[in-house]
């Protein structure tokens, strides 16, 4: 492996481990931690901002989310190593944010936001560069064309995916 893509995908990586660490603990202890999501306009909620990409409801819903945080994040970190970092923690951090002051009332967990968000900054960064054929940008379409048609065929009756699209909205605005 190109030392290059084996740096590029180490921290995606990590953070995949983390998502998995939550999931896993939650499973073998039976802990739901459904608490950590974001409840918006809320102080309890807060708390959500910085741990909701991390918490998944169930084995699909963190199976669905791991190829593409991997996929993109090393995507991310692969042509865009200098500003990987920062487009990274506010692609996490802002969109959270924003689910907090407009979401709707209930619980948001999953990282499909941060997902949504890393797949818009790189179709966006390939429309203003002005090159139709940027390769994270294709690559980012696609991702984003394949998660939509699983998503309206596999989980359209999974619980925890009903409020996903507010976040997919916001994840698209910034």
């Amino acid at each position: 492996m190109h030392p290059a893509a084996r740096s590029s995908i180490l921290r995606p990586f990590r953070f995949l481990m983390l998502m998995w660490l939550f999931f896993s603990v939650s499973f073998f202890f039976n802990i739901d931690f459904g608490f950590l999501g974001i409840l918006p306009r809320s102080y309890f909620g807060i708390i959500g901002i910085f741990t909701s990409p991390l918490v998944h409801g169930n084995l699909n819903h963190i199976s669905s989310n791991s190829v593409p945080v991997l996929f993109l994040g090393t995507i991310l970190y692969f042509f865009y190593p200098k500003i990987a970092n920062r487009i990274f923690l506010q692609c996490y951090f802002f969109t959270n944010i924003l689910v907090w002051f407009f979401g709707r009332t209930f619980l948001h967990i999953g990282a499909s936001g941060l997902i949504y968000a890393l797949a818009f900054f790189l179709i966006s960064i390939g429309f203003s560069k002005n090159v139709c054929v940027c390769p994270p940008m294709i690559k980012s379409i696609f991702l984003v064309f394949l998660a939509n048609i699983k998503s309206h065929i596999k989980f359209s009756s999974f619980e925890y995916e009903k409020p996903k699209c507010e976040r997919h909205i916001i994840k698209s605005q910034f």
